[in-house]
């Protein structure tokens, strides 16, 4: 006796073909944080940046493959369920990428996320798309926009949440917030669950959905002290 196939198992069947035919399909590496879950594992999408792939609009569910999953704020490592797993869009508050030379980038803005080296993330750095390929880096542009680093300080409803932001050059964060993408970059954060400073922990490029934020403010970095001039010879 046979039995319809569930739209499910048709999702994870189109992904797995895609997957197998489509030589640009790239592999992400990510940690997703919801209110109460912590996921590690790896998304798959035609995409070279992790952040084109979360601000997707034809998809409000991700398909994670390589599952570990644990409850925020309890004991005990990740645990593998041995099953892809489903994550709504919507219910997730930041995500944690590897900072690839791709994912510290922006198309519309000149220059990386982050001044400090692309190899110190608590995510291993391998590159994307090693399993079914990569996409073409896009030629870079003169007349890209500047970007300046702001602190930043966002609270959810279970996440505290610190870094910097890269606005436009004279642009606010209203205006970042205002803009189409759901997601959007911090560097250098440190966050922890409302009410645990104590247990804060760090990665060097998260993406945060913009949607969750109950409140946020941006600081000035501090001024740099000038630099002395060097010995004559």
């Amino acid at each position: 006796m046979s039995y319809p196939i569930s739209a499910t198992q048709t999702r994870i069947k189109m992904m797995n073909d895609y997957g197998t035919m489509n030589s640009s399909l790239n592999s992400h590496q990510v940690e997703i944080y919801t209110d109460n879950l912590f996921i590690q594992g790896n998304i798959l999408g035609p995409f070279s940046r992790t952040a084109d792939l979360l601000n997707r609009r034809d998809y409000d569910h991700f398909l994670v493959q390589n599952v570990s999953l644990a409850s925020l704020g309890q004991p005990g490592s990740p645990r593998p369920i041995g099953h892809p797993l489903f994550v709504a869009r919507a219910h997730i508050h930041m995500v944690a990428v590897v900072t690839t030379p791709e994912n510290a980038s922006d198309p519309m803005l000149s220059g990386p996320l982050t001044s400090g080296s692309l190899d110190t993330g608590a995510l291993p750095t391998t590159q994307p798309g090693g399993l079914m390929g990569r996409l073409a880096k896009p030629m870079a542009n003169e007349n890209l926009a500047l970007r300046v680093a702001r602190p930043c300080y966002a609270f959810t409803s279970s996440f505290v949440i610190s870094g910097l932001c890269h606005l436009m050059e004279g642009a606010t964060i209203e205006q970042l917030l205002d803009a189409q993408n759901t997601f959007f970059h911090l560097t250098h954060v440190t966050a922890y669950l409302t009410g645990r400073a104590s247990s804060a922990w760090q990665r060097n490029l998260v993406l945060i959905n913009k949607n969750l934020i109950q409140a946020i403010y941006t600081g000035e970095l501090p001024a740099q002290p000038p630099q002395a001039d060097a010995p004559r010879t």
